[in-house]
């Protein structure tokens, strides 16, 4: 028994180990791409507060991006830009509820969770956002079929820095974290500059407008992998 054991033992050490692949790595953006609903959505056909969310978007939006870029790289809170607003438009305090709430309640496209959770068995998957802290404060917490659909989240605020900065850093990081191949790890974004940059570092991406590109898109990226998963690899 103990001469059989040891031809055993030997066979099993002559055997080709297995080879464990790395998946490749899909970064997914969240607003523009899984959710389309603007902050303050609640407002903008609200009789009482329409004027509020016409002030607000031209405030922030139009004539002080400077403060929303702050914001999602963590130099301001949420409470901190309702203070601002109050002093510059004198809108009503209660609208830091209703943003809070909104956040709470943003949209979310079910049916591109169900392809990304179909691409799971091929990639890592990550939902990658440039955001504020309303995005892990509010949004995150009440919406558990994002944390349940992704590998991983990463958001600009926590990370003081936005995906494309420092020439796609960020990327370049989590894939050689990853050991993914770039050159087979995808993007998709409704940024052009983001997709520029990730394109420009050795990977794909895919640049959508709406529910029906990112659609499209995962559906060709799904339908790849189902037929030849090798060709990743």
């Amino acid at each position: 028994l103990l001469r059989e054991l040891d031809l055993f033992d030997n066979r099993q050490k002559t055997l080709p180990k297995p080879i464990i692949k790395n998946k490749n790595v899909l970064f997914v953006d969240f607003n523009g791409v899984i959710s389309y609903k603007p902050f303050w959505f609640s407002l903008k056909n609200n009789e009482k507060y329409s004027k509020d969310f016409e002030l607000i978007e031209n405030f922030l939006f139009k004539q002080n991006r400077k403060i929303i870029r702050d914001w999602m790289l963590g130099g301001y809170s949420t409470e901190d830009v309702h203070n601002i607003l109050q002093k510059e438009l004198n809108i009503p305090a209660e609208i830091i509820s209703i943003f809070k709430k909104d956040c709470e309640n943003l949209d979310i496209s079910s049916k591109i969770l169900q392809k990304v959770n179909k691409l799971r068995k091929f990639y890592y998957c990550i939902l990658a956002t440039d955001n504020m802290d309303s995005f892990v404060r509010f949004t995150l917490p009440n919406r558990k079929e994002l944390t349940e659909s992704f590998d991983e989240i990463n958001d600009s605020y926590t990370m003081k820095q936005f995906k494309s900065s420092f020439d796609g850093l960020y990327f370049k990081k989590k894939i050689t974290e990853k050991r993914a191949i770039i050159e087979n790890s995808i993007l998709i974004d409704d940024s052009p500059n983001n997709c520029k940059v990730f394109k420009s570092i050795g990977g794909q991406s895919y640049q959508v407008k709406n529910e029906k590109d990112v659609l499209k898109a995962l559906s060709s990226i799904l339908s790849k992998t189902e037929n030849k998963w090798e060709w990743q690899y």
